[in-house]
């Protein structure tokens, strides 16, 4: 679950100058299903290849047994801990994602369901680190922090004072082969940076016009490495250009700049009607088991306990990739989604982060909320409508963004969130459970509301 949420959860939202925003795809490929089932499932129409589905005859009667159509909590923590245990952390992109996308598959396999990988690409930024070292006059050490989406480079130069990095601030300057000090304020990171860019620089380091240290964002992957300081170390390189040349080596390391990664899609042998689905990617700081081994677990245990309903009126599954890093899978799974597939959909139930504290919340679609707080109410369990903008910070917002009605069942609050103590030992199973029945109730009542229209 994105960290935007958990602030606005907690009412603690924090205003920054400078806005990190996400980058337009630079690869996809299609979901599809080998099997006579393929042809009945949305199927995203991306370019590139699918791998890996497993077809099933029509009806319910050849499918293999899956025991009771009820959904339990002790099955549901086996996945939390096949998940974060045995594959541990699942970073977008990493071979612990494609682990746990193979683990999912054969879960949904085993079920019967017809079972494909959808895989997609985009361009990312991840700060694996940065350091700004002086060579001469004399050698010296700063402490930068990495702007987000600076791009990576082992870069030594001369370094030059941009002033604020204003078209008039550099125009008397020979900036072509030269690492740039400037200084924050008057226009936004970006425009700093395209500026000394454009001039030929080869590197830029931005130090704040205030106390405290500068962790800023560019709107957009820079061609060039990109570094900020505080105010003090700042004024330091400032006071050592005053004194004569300097050179200095800026090291940024931001990893692939393309991530791999994949959704895992089951569908039936009807056309989807709902889609049951939770990210499965997580963090890097630990093994994800709340965030989100246990929603992906609930999808699982939903799979095999709704199967026969899901055959019966065309209930899906799937588990998303790259939801950390913002929402990838859920995004490129409903752009491929044709008009047709967007109109038959009567909603999609999300579930994240839901084994971990004491209440209940709801959010998303004013008529799946409502769907949700009744089905709490059948199985004596408080869910309490939640009301925020109903796009952030999940996977439901892909699907809300594009008209489709959705609902995002959560569990507050973790203190563990996003650290290396999500654990499977702090997964509550009876809220696994409880989770599992409020998403089969919306579920039913889906099915129900479109059977009698």
């Amino acid at each position: 679950m994105s960290a935007l949420l958990i602030l606005l959860l907690a009412l603690s939202i924090a205003c920054t100058t400078d806005s990190r925003s996400s980058l337009p795809s630079t690869a996809a490929t299609e979901e599809s299903s080998a099997s006579s089932t393929g042809a009945n499932s949305p199927s995203p129409n991306l370019d590139g290849k699918t791998s890996g589905s497993h077809g099933t005859a029509a009806g319910t009667a050849s499918l293999p047994d899956v025991g009771p159509a009820e959904p339990s909590g002790a099955r549901a923590y086996e996945h939390v801990k096949a998940l974060a245990v045995d594959i541990g952390s699942r970073p977008t992109g990493t071979d612990g994602e494609r682990r746990a996308a193979e683990y999912i598959s054969s879960q949904f396999k085993n079920y019967g369901y017809s079972v494909s990988l959808q895989e997609f690409s985009f361009a990312s930024f991840r700060d694996k680190g940065s350091s700004l070292e002086v060579i001469s006059p004399a050698q010296g050490q700063f402490a930068p922090k990495t702007m987000v989406n600076s791009g990576a480079g082992d870069v030594p130069g001369v370094l030059e004072y941009g002033g604020l990095g204003r078209n008039e601030d550099l125009a008397p300057l020979d900036l072509k082969g030269k690492i740039v000090l400037l200084e924050r304020g008057q226009i936004t990171f970006q425009q700093k940076v395209d500026n000394v860019t454009a001039k030929g620089a080869i590197a830029a380091v931005v130090y704040n016009n205030q106390d405290g240290d500068l962790q800023g964002s560019l709107q957009s992957l820079s061609a060039i490495p990109v570094v900020s300081l505080s105010r003090d170390q700042g004024q330091n390189l400032k006071g050592m250009l005053a004194q004569g040349s300097v050179n200095v080596k800026v090291h940024v390391d931001t990893g692939p700049p393309e991530v791999h990664s994949q959704n895992v899609v089951a569908v039936p042998d009807k056309p989807c009607t709902v889609i049951v689905g939770g990210h499965y990617d997580s963090v890097d700081a630990g093994p994800g088991a709340n965030d989100n081994g246990s929603g992906t677990a609930d999808v699982i245990e939903i799979s095999r306990a709704a199967r026969d309903l899901s055959f019966k009126t065309g209930v899906c599954f799937v588990a998303f990739g790259g939801e950390e890093l913002g929402l990838w899978g859920s995004r490129r799974y409903v752009e491929g989604l044709s008009p047709a597939d967007k109109a038959r959909l009567k909603g999609m139930i999300n579930l994240d982060m839901v084994s971990v504290g004491d209440s209940w919340k709801a959010i998303g679609s004013d008529s799946l909320v409502n769907l949700a707080v009744q089905a709490g109410k059948d199985s004596q369990i408080e869910m309490q409508p939640f009301t925020m903008s109903r796009q952030n910070g999940s996977d439901h917002g892909s699907f809300i963004s594009a008209g489709i009605p959705a609902v995002f069942l959560y569990r507050s609050d973790d203190p563990n969130y996003h650290t290396a103590e999500d654990k499977a030992e702090y997964v509550d199973p009876n809220a696994l459970e409880q989770a599992a029945k409020v998403a089969m109730g919306v579920i039913e009542a889906l099915i129900e509301s479109s059977a009698s229209r």
